[in-house]
């Protein structure tokens, strides 16, 4: 594509995307003179990075052999440092990486020292000196976050029910601007949309489109509310506008071209399901000798 160009709908596992190419930056080769810089960072960082795990090598050999983590770590000059409690899903403050220290240090048994661990451009010896049992806290200490689950929790359950009553009193003819008038709502009335098509500011949610797809003028009402990320919704079919027709050709080709290359990502998914559905795993005698 060329600058300010703008492609077809193109599919992939994380949905459709269109791209637009702003600006493209011409192939070039520079000087060894304004490469240094960048290169000898570059080896600086690797050496220093093999020197780091080297250390770290040396202490975890000797610390296996039997001596103290703490009096190796520190006749090589390295940081020792003991965290506070932490839990296997909220690791040690401070560290960028802390859920995979956290779970390095739970697969450890009182007193054992961990494989060197690659964290946050770093190398790690983790060592559980002690551990405390899992418990449940007194209730003062949670009574205030307890309340407010329970309240959110009836909140949504009332919310559910109000909207199946809606919903049922809907069906039975009752008329909409007197019914929400019982759970103090206030309608809101969208203009036409399509299905692939929502602006941000819209307020729809993709829940709430596909289940107004499905509607019509014979099934005004869907078979139940609609549980969304913004709450329960309760919505009417009102009318359908045809697509232009003009406006189809025009976008023909483009809509051919998304259909199509939908289908091949199926296909291919579903080729790809087949052949590991049919594999048969094989280790060869020796192999792992």
């Amino acid at each position: 594509m060329k600058p300010g160009e703008i492609s077809d709908p193109v599919l992939t596992r994380f949905g459709w995307h269109i791209i637009k190419v702003e600006k493209v930056n011409e192939e070039s080769t520079v000087s060894f003179e304004e490469a240094k810089p960048s290169i000898l960072k570059k080896m600086l960082d690797e050496a220093a990075a093999n020197l780091a795990y080297d250390a770290a090598e040396k202490v975890y050999n000797l610390a296996f052999e039997g001596d103290d983590l703490v009096n190796v770590a520190k006749e090589y000059n390295l940081d020792v440092k003991t965290t506070d409690f932490f839990t296997i899903k909220k690791g040690p403050e401070n560290l960028i990486n802390s859920e995979k220290f956290a779970s390095t240090a739970f697969s450890l048994p009182l007193m054992e020292i961990s494989d060197i661990v690659d964290i946050e451009k770093g190398y790690y010896l983790i060592q559980v000196i002690k551990k405390e049992q899992e418990k449940i806290p007194p209730i003062e200490d949670v009574k205030e976050r307890l309340v407010a689950d329970l309240i959110k929790e009836k909140q949504n359950k009332a919310a559910n029910a109000d909207a199946k009553q809606l919903l049922s009193d809907l069906k039975k003819g009752k008329l909409m601007s007197e019914e929400i008038k019982k759970f103090n709502l206030i309608p809101v009335k969208t203009g036409f949309f399509q299905r692939y098509t929502i602006s941000e500011g819209s307020g729809l949610e993709r829940k709430v489109v596909d289940a107004a797809f499905k509607l019509s003028s014979e099934k005004i009402f869907p078979e139940d509310v609609i549980n969304g990320t913004n709450g329960y919704y309760v919505i009417k079919f009102l009318d359908r506008k045809k697509p232009d027709n003009e406006a189809f050709s025009d976008k023909k080709e483009e809509i051919k071209q998304a259909v199509l290359e939908r289908k091949k990502y199926y296909t291919f998914n579903s080729w790809l399901d087949q052949l590991k559905n049919k594999s048969k795993i094989v280790i060869k005698k020796g192999f792992l000798d």
